[in-house]
């Protein structure tokens, strides 16, 4: 194999992987139900959680999921759990909690965002 045709070769690969990655980088579309958006109420209706940071990755999907957010800040989870009518007040140590737990990530500019593991997590609770 030559050098060129090797060359070409790695170049096309690098573009598929630049592509791959802005697609996985770009936000994706809010879920929508029907031409109505779903609520974080209706969402979490009928639903037991175990503990806060459950609480708090749900809140965090919720505003990935439906809003269309890469990141959230903790004002907005904050909001989230008052528009969620969670009993008791949110507090930073929940969201504290979620990041050591792995089920959220604290992306280090005050913003925070689903794990992998938050979105496993995300996906068999809302089943």
């Amino acid at each position: 194999m030559s050098k060129k045709s090797q060359n070409d070769i790695n170049a096309e690969l690098y573009a598929r992987i630049e592509q791959l990655e802005k697609q996985l980088q770009s936000p994706q579309a809010p879920h929508k139900q029907g031409s109505k958006q779903r609520t974080l109420p209706e969402l979490i209706k009928g639903k037991k959680f175990k503990n806060g940071q459950q609480k708090v990755c749900v809140i965090v999907a919720y505003y990935e999921k439906y809003a269309g957010k890469t990141s959230v800040t903790m004002d907005e989870i904050a909001q989230g759990w008052r528009d969620g009518k969670f009993d008791n007040t949110f507090a930073r140590t929940l969201l504290e909690r979620a990041v050591i737990e792995g089920f959220v990530r604290d992306l280090k500019d005050s913003t925070y965002d689903l794990s992998q593991s938050g979105g496993e997590f995300y996906e068999e609770f809302m089943k």
